[in-house]
């Protein structure tokens, strides 16, 4: 009767799922909240050229703009994403950060109480033998 090998934690890459979500988590967060703050052609030129290195004439075509215009909207941009890091953490970011912590930690460790407490502070964990 063949074995089925053990789950592995890691890919042969080298890459750690746990870490990997983590990161997605937290980029999609910071996604969120930069979506939130730009206007489309201001996300495409920040992105384009601050994460992707393009230049502003490569950049112009694309949003429809010459490439001083899209150089201020860069630049509009990176404004506006500095400004919000410091409010970014709003009472409704704050709550789905709090909720998807508990959530893991129940996942993890099955500390049940941190997520209900979350889903429902009014709620009574009685547990049944």
């Amino acid at each position: 009767m063949a074995s089925i090998p053990e789950p592995v934690a890691s890919r042969q890459d080298g890459s750690d799922p746990e870490h990997e979500a983590l990161m997605a988590d937290s980029v999609g967060h910071a996604m969120l909240v930069f979506l939130g703050k730009l206007n489309p052609a201001e996300r495409i030129a920040f992105v384009l050229h601050d994460i992707f290195a393009l230049s502003f004439s490569e950049i112009a075509p694309i949003i429809g703009r010459n490439e001083a215009a899209a150089r201020l909207l860069a630049s509009r941009a990176r404004r506006r994403v500095q400004g919000a890091e410091s409010t970014s953490e709003t009472a409704e970011l704050k709550r789905k950060r709090e909720f998807v912590d508990a959530f893991l930690a129940a996942s993890r460790t099955g500390d049940f109480e941190k997520l209900l407490m979350v889903l429902d502070p009014n709620v009574v964990l009685i547990w049944q033998f």
